[in-house]
């Protein structure tokens, strides 16, 4: 199965000044948590090589997602790769002479956070922050040229009324519309600029047929790694205040329907500040009228579940896992007798088992396959004298799990 990870980022932005410290906060946030991001992806390749795996995980197949400003960072781990990507005249403060970066790489460090700043600090620079894939739900990019031939393939969702015809569109607050950022991109430009790059290709040339992909492809013409869903309720009103003369409150379909929550849960925190002036069943009527939302478990895990069915085997081609023998079950060395020396090595390590090893692959401490040899059986004499010295991991996969083990290239 996969490994689900949760992770925090910084957050602040400035809903309260002009569109000027609006813009330029917003793409600060934007940066910092993109860089938060990477460095989650670092650590989990950190932990895998040096502290025993405890997410248990392949550090090799790791893909990012997330919703709303989590899907616009996740976008930006895919796409966001050097400094000057954010030095456009849209991202510049023209109220000085010279212009001013709203990003300034000294301050805020590079987008991957790898090195030095006044308000970054680098953190495991040595390991990877390339991912598999990415999954993005409603969120989208800064700038639709910031994606490149290359980059990863890109799973996206968006709600079927926010889709017309794919295209570059302004980056807008919720609040008023106003303009955030020109010329951003969407789920639907971003797949459609990957498509045209060549980027989905790996999707394309796996065939899935399944009714879920046939629904997605003929509802976006065509546009594979976008799935368009419908909103589960309907346009109409509730009574949140029964008060005399207080209106009821309108609601529109419903966009985010995942966003299921327990209400008891956080009606209880929210009546338990101080000072609280609106009780907690007006509130979370009045919120879940807002986001659209009926706040329903059933309908919340029915729309978790048909995500998944497209989800999961897009992201089994993108980390090749298409294969029944990808279980990554860490295996007890012991009871399959095996054998791994010599450690160091600066030539061959003998590698053998008593139940017959399907694969064994070479991982650099960044997360890069650097050998794999196929077809092995009880025994293999495994050639590492073309590697550069350091420090190896070295996966020898089993048709029920894996070994993982340390090694050490060099005299």
């Amino acid at each position: 199965g996969f490994v689900a990870i949760s992770m925090d980022y910084r957050l602040g932005w400035n809903p309260f000044g002009d569109a000027l410290a609006i813009k330029r906060t917003v793409l600060e946030a934007s940066y910092r948590i993109t860089q938060d991001m990477r460095n989650v992806v670092r650590y989990l390749r950190k932990t895998a090589a040096e502290d025993g795996n405890t997410f248990r995980i392949d550090s090799s197949n790791i893909a990012v997602g997330g919703f709303d400003a989590a899907g616009f960072a996740s976008n930006s781990v895919a796409y966001l790769k050097r400094h000057e990507q954010t030095l456009q005249p849209k991202f510049l403060d023209f109220g000085t002479m010279p212009p001013t970066p709203f990003i300034i790489e000294e301050v805020h460090g590079n987008p991957y956070g790898t090195n030095e700043a006044v308000i970054n600090i680098p953190n495991y620079p040595e390991y990877s922050s390339d991912v598999s894939a990415v999954i993005d739900f409603e969120g989208g990019v800064g700038d639709y040229n910031w994606i490149e031939a290359g980059d990863p393939p890109t799973i996206s969702f968006q709600a079927k009324n926010k889709f017309s015809n794919a295209g570059i569109r302004d980056v807008t607050i919720g609040v008023g519309g106003s303009i955030i950022i020109a010329e951003g991109a969407f789920p639907d430009t971003i797949v459609q600029q990957a498509l045209a790059l060549g980027n989905q290709d790996i999707f394309v040339d796996a065939g899935f047929d399944d009714p879920l992909t046939q629904q997605a492809l003929e509802l976006t013409g065509g546009l594979e790694g976008l799935f368009l869903y419908t909103p589960l309720r309907q346009e109409g009103s509730v009574q949140c205040d029964s008060t005399a003369g207080v209106p009821a409150v309108g609601y529109g379909g419903n966009t985010y329907a995942w966003n299921w929550y327990d209400e008891a849960t956080f009606g209880a925190i929210w009546d338990g500040v101080p000072d609280q002036t609106i009780p907690s069943n007006i509130f979370i009527c009045q919120y879940n009228t807002s986001e659209g939302n009926p706040n329903d478990p059933a309908i919340s895990r029915l729309m978790i579940d048909t995500l998944q069915r497209y989800i999961v085997p897009r992201l089994m081609v993108a980390m090749g896992l298409n294969d029944a023998s990808t279980s990554t079950k860490q295996l007890n060395a012991t009871d399959l007798a095996f054998q791994f020396y010599p450690n160091p090595a600066s030539d061959i390590v003998q590698i053998s088992a008593n139940q017959a090893m399907q694969d064994i692959e070479v991982y650099d401490l960044q997360g890069r396959l650097m050998q794999r040899v196929t077809q092995v059986g009880h025994q293999q004499k495994l050639r590492v004298s073309n590697l550069p010295a350091g420090l190896y991991a070295v996966k020898v996969r089993f048709a029920d799990g894996i070994i993982t083990k340390k090694l050490t290239v060099g005299n």
